[in-house]
């Protein structure tokens, strides 16, 4: 009896470890998912301007050449 209870303890204990290994696990995901919302938020910011500016020198260069 006393061998099956200090197998539970172990495992118990086993399990606690468990638990605070994947509480670190989704703080550390999410960091990860806050630093590429900001990475994809700057692309899609840049691809933004660089169709602006395309835009705009197309006309410009239209003008010019008139």
């Amino acid at each position: 009896m006393r061998r099956i209870a200090d197998g539970q303890i172990r495992m118990e204990g086993k399990l606690d470890r468990l638990l605070d290994d994947r509480t670190e696990d989704r703080e550390t995901l999410g960091d990860h998912e806050q630093r590429l919302r900001s990475l994809e938020f700057r692309v899609w910011m840049a691809m933004g301007a660089a169709a602006v500016l395309g835009a705009s020198g197309g006309a410009l260069a239209q003008l010019i050449a008139r």
